[in-house]
């Protein structure tokens, strides 16, 4: 599993529960930095550390590692230009100009 992907998605539910990185540190009983770093996707997290974080996030393992449908930015990069390598001129267009409204 992608290290950054999981940090991602442990900040994530972490911020759903309005708790800050030192509060959730504190609770799953990991020390300040190497929680930090987890979150960053710095460091390896154990299997004991993934479940203190779920239970202290009252939720499953399962739930926590449900990332499979979360991609990188470089992944989903490379997903966009695949698509834009094999669409037409006309399709391109299209998909710049909806790119252009969302981001404009």
């Amino acid at each position: 599993m992608d290290l950054k992907v999981l940090g991602l998605r442990i900040r994530e539910l972490r911020t759903k529960k309005k708790l800050t990185q030192e509060e959730l540190s504190e609770l799953s009983s990991i020390n300040s930095k190497h929680f930090s770093a987890i979150e960053r996707g710095m460091a390896n997290i154990t299997i004991n550390n993934l479940d203190n974080i779920a239970n202290s996030l009252n939720i499953s393992i399962q739930t926590l590692l449900e990332v499979e449908h979360r991609k990188s930015k470089g992944e989903l990069c490379k997903d966009i230009i695949k698509i834009l390598d094999e669409s037409d001129h006309e399709q391109v267009q299209l998909i710049h100009r909806i790119i252009h409204d969302i981001v404009a």
